[in-house]
């Protein structure tokens, strides 16, 4: 049984609600109960029990669009690198620099993507990393429109390094419009090869275009771009509108 809002929506609706008590040992704080509370029959403390035993539980479907956030994620827990771990931005600590942040939006319209055991499985446009992170991952079919001046360049280059130092793939992922191939438990990267797939932009407010970037230690059987690896969630970056986006492509991405 299920709660009465999807728990996507439920998360919109709390985005700039901060409760009154936070995180402790026993408890991921008030904001995580209430939430609970509204897309589960039960009041659950920790965020990894909501995900796994009541979200994942009743087959809730959750659209790749809302995953691209600045939502803090679940820590240490497997398979949910990518699940937020409370519905809202949390404040900023007195005297910490203001950093720009992307609250989560419904994103009805992307591509929605099913919960297995944990894992997320869906249907994302994919642009692989290569690792290090340097100016190659620049290659696009505007090359020839990228601005002289390359310090953007870098600094997107050097903060995908410091997120991927840890892995051996790493690859950008971007929401998919949800129209074509509908995923389901057979679909596979070669299914999706004949059907175009469009971008699903960020419904907040957004100079660039916000990424999500994942990473990869997988060994490697084939070509990266074949293969139905597991990727971590590390963060999402917003990409500068005055750089070429790489070349991204439709794929079933396993998020761990």
């Amino acid at each position: 049984m299920s709660g009465i809002l999807d728990p996507f929506r439920a998360a919109t609706l709390l985005s700039y609600r901060h409760a009154s008590r936070q995180e402790d040992e026993r408890s991921d704080g008030d904001i995580v109960v209430i939430w609970s509370l509204l897309c589960s029959k039960s009041a659950y403390k920790r965020v990894a029990d909501l995900w796994t035993k009541a979200i994942a539980a009743d087959g809730r479907n959750i659209p790749t669009g809302f995953l691209i956030s600045s939502l803090p994620r679940v820590p240490g827990v497997k398979n949910l690198s990518w699940a937020p771990s409370r519905p809202d931005l949390p404040q900023f600590p007195p005297g910490s620099p203001r950093k720009k942040r992307f609250p989560a939006s419904i994103s009805i319209g992307s591509h929605f993507g099913y919960i297995s055991e944990g894992i997320s499985k869906a249907i994302w446009l994919r642009a692989i990393v290569k690792i290090p992170a340097s100016a190659k991952i620049f290659h696009t079919n505007a090359s020839k429109a990228l601005p002289k001046d390359t310090s953007a360049k870098k600094h997107i280059a050097e903060t995908l390094s410091k997120s991927l130092k840890e892995y051996k793939w790493g690859a950008l992922l971007r929401p998919a419009r949800e129209d074509g191939v509908v995923l389901s438990h057979k679909t596979r990267n070669e299914d999706l090869e004949i059907t175009p797939f469009h971008p699903f932009d960020y419904e907040g407010d957004a100079d660039g275009t916000p990424l999500a970037v994942t990473g990869s230690n997988d060994k490697l059987n084939s070509k990266p771009e074949k293969m139905n690896r597991q990727w971590v969630w590390l963060d999402v970056i917003e990409w500068d509108e005055n750089i070429g986006l790489p070349e991204f492509t439709a794929a079933v991405v396993h998020l761990v």
